[in-house]
């Protein structure tokens, strides 16, 4: 005789019935016509928070282009960890928001945070780095601060946990450090390097991307050059960044191939997809699923190589570049994180991050 059901058993996710439009894929076409941008652009900002209370298994919303019949439409894409399967207290997405037409997708974004390995007597970019045992992630670019001298930056998630975050942007998005705790190390514990001194966590800053991000005090063990860490596998191309210049995502239409230098993958190189991204991701508390912030318009990136990610968890931080028609490096953002399944890796834009800094170049080892 079967067991009656008592109640004690929890049922998380039922199948509903969707439309086809929400569950269908589409395919995007490549930059998004100027004519749509500001529209998806208002309609993500006013809609992500809310839908991403409702709904907790949503991690990521983008905005696109799609081709139907020959006839060009916004589309907004949902990305959810299985379509279909919706948790029992929620409702289905609607089928559209701000008369913007949704379709679903499989994939679930996450913070690239992981492992720290070889000690460096300079650091460089590119070197991985952790605070506490569980917060490990890679050393972007370096700057000079007007108080703090010179300082290193990296994704604000590598050194800080959800609750420090949190209390970030309860304090309007900015913390500045009074004491020396916040040690930061390179690999990891002894070797520190220098302090947190300061974090900020702003979702977006009025038409401009948002960004998370802590700034580390050097105060040992200074970089000299523009390079990079070894790899395991010797690279094709002699990569460095020494001219400290950098490329705004909200002034510069980018487009085309990208290279960084993560902590575990190293060299890689990928596409950027939109010269304007328009997308919201959200942070959840791994405990209760509910919301921290939400990080609005990254640089989307995908690998150029199909078997290869662009970047994997403990690049968090790492440094994106861009060589323009002469070769030059130019700085155009910093690793935030990804959406493994589909190949596709977020970008923060340096842009926003230099503003927040009131700063004009990243520190150049030019001779």
């Amino acid at each position: 005789m079967e067991k009656a059901f008592t109640g004690s058993d929890k049922i998380d996710y039922v199948t509903k019935a969707v439309d086809c439009l929400q569950s269908s894929n589409v395919d995007e076409i490549g930059d998004i016509p100027e004519e749509y941008q500001e529209r998806l652009r208002l309609c993500i900002r006013k809609i992500s928070k809310g839908l991403y209370v409702k709904h907790k298994r949503l991690s990521f919303i983008e905005g696109c282009t799609i081709n139907l019949n020959s006839t060009y439409e916004p589309r907004l894409l949902l990305y959810v960890h299985a379509k279909g399967c919706i948790p029992i207290d929620e409702d289905p997405f609607d089928k559209s928001y701000e008369a913007i037409r949704v379709s679903v997708r499989e994939g679930s974004f996450v913070q690239l945070t992981n492992r720290s390995y070889e000690i460096h007597e300079n650091v460089r970019m590119g070197c991985s780095i952790e605070r506490k045992c569980e917060l490990k992630g890679t050393l972007g670019v370096f700057f000079k601060h007007s108080t703090y001298g010179l300082c290193g930056i990296t994704c604000a998630h590598v050194l800080m946990d959800d609750h420090e975050l949190g209390s970030v942007i309860g304090n309007a998005g900015n913390v500045q450090l009074v004491v020396d705790d916040y040690v930061v190390f390179q690999p990891e514990k002894p070797n520190d390097i220098g302090i947190v001194k300061e974090i900020f966590v702003k979702e977006y800053v009025d038409e401009k991307s948002g960004f998370e991000i802590a700034i580390i005090q050097l105060q040992k063990r200074h970089p000299v050059c523009g390079r990079f860490p070894a790899p395991e596998k010797p690279p094709d191309y002699d990569y460095e960044f020494t001219s400290g210049r950098v490329l705004d995502k909200d002034k510069e239409n980018l487009r085309g191939t990208c290279w960084k230098f993560g902590g575990v993958t190293g060299y890689t190189s990928g596409e950027i997809l939109q010269s304007k991204s328009l997308n919201s991701h959200v942070i959840r508390n791994p405990i209760t699923n509910d919301p921290i912030y939400t990080l609005y318009d990254q640089i989307v990136v995908r690998s150029s190589d199909a078997n290869k990610p662009f970047a994997v968890r403990g690049d968090s931080g790492g440094p994106v570049f861009f060589n323009d028609c002469s070769g030059e490096v130019f700085c155009i953002g910093l690793i935030e994180g990804g959406i493994p399944g589909l190949n596709k890796t977020l970008v923060t834009p340096i842009g926003s991050i230099m503003r927040a800094v009131n700063v004009s170049s990243l520190q150049s080892f030019s001779p």
